[in-house]
């Protein structure tokens, strides 16, 4: 009914918002962190979404084995789908726990394609320098990130938009 050119999954919640655990809540429950990806994964099998924003959104302070194993699980199943994870600048921007430098060494083992993402919540920011001024050190971080991510072999950095083939060396 409404065009749409493209979905991202931005997995908030354990099952929904209204009862819901919030994923961004420290929590050291296994049970938690095994949803999350469970949830991602049944999201991003749809074949509706175009990138999973924010996918170490989620503040697991338990079992560092038990984090990567379900967090390559989480990669795995994206890399397999062809779906890009995103490295999210409002995290940088709002100094919070993510981006995380331990979910994207196991994005960088599990051979994951990576875009930067401004998640801006307010298009204003787009449209008034005023505005755009706090985003300007993030982007910056973003692009010294991409270009440190292609000398390190991070992944792939790429214009990914779903239904479009584009060389991986392009970049938008």
């Amino acid at each position: 009914q409404y065009p749409v050119d493209y979905l991202l999954l931005g997995q908030h919640y354990i099952h929904n918002e209204i009862d819901g655990v919030y994923v961004y809540e420290p929590t050291d429950d296994p049970e938690v962190l095994k949803a999350y990806v469970n949830q991602c994964i049944a999201a991003l099998k749809t074949g509706l979404y175009t990138y999973l924003a924010h996918p170490d959104l989620i503040n697991f302070t338990g079992s560092d084995v038990l984090y990567r194993a379900e967090m390559e699980r989480l990669c795995l199943a994206a890399k397999e789908l062809n779906i890009p994870l995103e490295l999210n600048l409002l995290g940088l921007r709002a100094h919070r726990t993510y981006p995380s430098a331990r979910f994207f060494h196991i994005a960088k083992a599990c051979g994951n394609t990576i875009v930067a993402g401004i998640d801006a919540h307010d298009p204003d920011c787009f449209f008034q320098p005023e505005t755009f001024a706090p985003y300007r050190a993030a982007c910056v971080c973003a692009a010294a990130l991409a270009v440190l991510a292609l000398l390190l072999g991070i992944g792939k950095f790429t214009g990914h938009r779903r239904g479009t083939a584009q060389d991986e060396s392009e970049t938008k």
